[in-house]
This record gives structure tokens, sequence and C-alpha cells, in this order.
């Protein structure tokens, strides 16, 4: 009985022992991750060599090594590294230090993780890439490191987007052209089948539209709605981008899976210098979505007065009718339009 009364004792011994080294290593961790969270990165590089608990995350799921890189305390990140710091281990979204030092742009940070062998290609919970995330915040230095290490041009977050998507919409030219040299592929879409070249259309980047359509992108491809690059760009009154695309011979009268065409896109918002463009371009006036409307009535609809008057002086059908035999003056939204509508003859 007492050896076994005394065995018990020194178990509980050790796990007392055990519990206080390792609370002593936990605040340790603890007082480094505050003062990476500070970036006092002189306090980190001198709190950094006494701690062994080197993968210790806290509440948040952050581990030191993800401090030190997304702070970009270099030196942390090298003593780190050299205590055998976990490269790849995991925020509960799947972040990595990687992509924190490569979003921060801590070009020296990131070198470091890459020369000990950090993953390129990990994806977080959205499919998020350290690609992704260093175009999204246009860190050139650290896209063209990650570039020149071979990652992965392609890879597709949750919704589609590719880095080539990311920085076409936001008209990041200098990415984009980067990306291109590297052989970025030009029509990987988001799921709804928004390409690259529809959407740097739709925001009018034009300077990105034109490296995309340089490089072979589709000028009449459509997505799972039927939109080209040209509705895309008459929706926003994308004048410049419009006028581009018509240049390179987009299809002016493309019906979209509705029935729509760039005309009455730029009609139903009341874009009257893009419906001026595609007119004078020759789009046709009296197309009719299948319910019958058309570029005519869906401006009457709308309200817009002077895309009205400019369609009734390009020799708009006043007289055709929707499915439910009304014409163009049954919509009409203001006193303005009945006048155009019942005053205006058709030009001959």
């Amino acid at each position: 009985m007492k050896k076994l009364s005394f065995t018990i004792t020194i178990v509980v011994l050790i796990l007392f022992f055990t519990n206080r080294i390792q609370a002593q290593t936990d605040t340790k961790a603890e007082k480094l991750m505050k003062a990476l969270k500070s970036v006092d990165c002189t306090s980190a590089k001198v709190i950094v060599t006494s701690v062994d608990s080197v993968d210790y995350m806290d509440k948040d799921n952050f581990s030191i090594l993800m401090y030190a890189s997304a702070y970009g305390c270099t030196e942390v990140v090298k003593v780190l590294l050299e205590k055998g710091a976990m490269l790849d281990l995991q925020k509960n979204t799947g972040e990595t230090a990687l992509m924190m030092a490569s979003s921060a742009g801590h070009s020296e940070a990131l070198k470091l993780l890459l020369n000990k062998g950090a993953k390129l290609d990990i994806q977080n919970t959205e499919g998020v890439t350290a690609l992704h995330v260093a175009v999204i915040s246009k860190q050139i230095e650290t896209l063209k490191m990650l570039l020149d290490r071979g990652v992965k041009l392609d890879l597709q977050e949750n919704h589609g987007a590719t880095a080539l998507f990311i920085a076409s919409q936001n008209g990041y030219s200098e990415v984009v052209k980067l990306l291109l040299d590297k052989g970025a592929d030009l029509e990987l879409p988001l799921k709804d089948g928004t390409t690259p070249l529809m959407k740097a259309s739709e925001n009018g980047n034009k300077e990105v539209v034109t490296l995309l359509l340089d490089k072979g992108a589709k000028l009449d491809g459509q997505n799972n709605e039927g939109w080209t690059a040209l509705i895309f760009a008459s929706q926003k009154g994308q004048n410049e981008v419009v006028k581009l695309l018509l240049d390179k011979r987009a299809k002016l009268d493309w019906q979209d899976n509705g029935g729509f065409t760039a005309l009455m896109i730029a009609s139903q918002f009341g874009h009257i210098e893009v419906v001026k463009l595609l007119l004078e371009r020759g789009a046709k006036l009296d197309l009719q979505v299948p319910s019958g409307p058309t570029a005519l009535i869906i401006a009457s609809a709308q309200g817009n007065t002077d895309v009205v008057k400019l369609l009734l002086e390009s020799g708009a059908n006043k007289e055709l009718k929707t499915l439910e035999g009304k014409k163009a003056l049954d919509y009409a939204k203001n006193t303005d339009i009945e006048t155009l509508l019942t005053e205006t003859k058709r030009k001959q």
C-alpha cells in the first residue's frame, strides 16, 4: 500500500512540474506574441531566444511564426525557423505564415519561408492562396518572388476567381502583365461564367482590357447568362471600354439568354453616351426580347427621357408592341416621354 502511495505521489509531482514548465513556456510565448502584435521586433528578437514552444498558437489560432511573418519581424522569423517552427501551420480558416508575409509585402520574411521550403499553393477555407493575397494587396515584390518560385498561376478560390481575375477586376495592369507573361489562363471564369475580360470591362479598366485582348482573350465570350464584355461595359456606362470593344469589332447585336442586347441594357440604365456609341456603330434599334420590349420600350418604362429622345430621333419604331399588346407610350414613366412619343414622327 505504501509503495502504491509513493508511486502516486511521484506521478503527481511529475505532472505538477510539467504543468509549471508548460505554463512558463506558454507565458514566454504569449509575451513574445504581445511584442510581435505591437510590432516591437527588437523586444521580440530578445524574447524568442528563450521560447521553446515555437509552434504555440493563441486563442485566435495564430502561431508565433504567423505573427512574425505578418508584422515583418524578419530576425524573429529566422530564429523560429532555426528552432524548427512548423512552416505550414494553418489557422482555423486556413491561412499560413506564407500567406501573411505575402499579403503584407514582407519580402525578407517571405524569402526565409520560401528558402526553408514553405508550401506555395496551400489554400485557405475560401480557396485563397498566397498568390491571391499578394495580388489583392498589390504587393509587386512578393508577387514576383512567388512567380519566380513556380507558384500555380491558375488556382481558383471558392467562387472561381484566379489571381488574374482579381487583378483584372481591380485594374492592376502591372500585375495583369506579370501574370500574363508567366502564362496565366485568360479564360478561367467565376462559377457564373464571368471571365477576367468581362469583369475588367464592367469596371472600366481600359488598360487591362487592352492587355487581355492583345493576349487573345475571347472578345465575344459569354457568361452563364449570355452576357458579353460589351454588355457588361454598356450596363455600367463605361464609354471608353465600349468604344475599345467596338473598335475590336465586338458583336453589336448579340442577345443574351433573355434576348437583351447591349443597346437595350444601356437604354435601361440611361447611359446616353453608350447608346450614342452603339447607334453610331449601327446597332439595331428595334430588336425585341421574347416578351416584346425594345430598347425604346425599356427606356420609356425606366423614365430615361434623353435616351427615348435619342432613340426616336434615330428612327426607333414606337408602334412595336409587347406580348401584352402595349407600346412604348403605354409604359411611359413621365409626361416628357409621353410628349416625345406622341409628337415625334419616326425617322424615315
